[in-house]
């Protein structure tokens, strides 16, 4: 599952950093709301510590522990609830871009294989 956890924290990662430094980048192609630049730049932040975060629990823990299991549906259900909210801002015009949606639905779709794939390793 260790492994799985890697595309989650890479998205997170470059996602967090690139809408800290360029928060334009979210509305690509589309009317910038530059009030919303604050709210994005937070969720840079949000999402480099959860990276981070990973990267520690990863390092520090053996591959079979409940520990991993439970942040790892933790970070399934992050993806989930924000490939929704992306598409909810695709659907109120909010977006133009569906990069966002695309790459949230594609971690998520990942990790639910890499679930599935070891939901019977045994948990210590």
């Amino acid at each position: 599952m260790k492994k799985f956890l890697w595309a989650h924290i890479v998205l997170e990662g470059l996602g967090g950093i690139l809408l800290f430094l360029y928060p334009r980048l979210l509305f690509y192609k589309g009317i910038e709301q530059t009030q919303a630049y604050p709210i994005i730049k937070m969720y840079g932040i949000l999402a480099v510590s959860f990276a981070i975060a990973y990267i520690f629990l990863i390092r520090t823990s053996s591959p079979n522990t409940k520990l991993i299991l439970q942040f790892y549906l933790l970070a399934m259900g992050f993806q989930l609830f924000l490939t929704f909210q992306c598409y909810s801002l695709l659907n109120s015009n909010y977006l133009s871009h569906k990069g966002a949606f695309y790459a949230h639905l594609t971690v998520f779709i990942i990790l639910t294989i890499g679930y599935f794939l070891h939901r019977f390793d045994k948990a210590d």
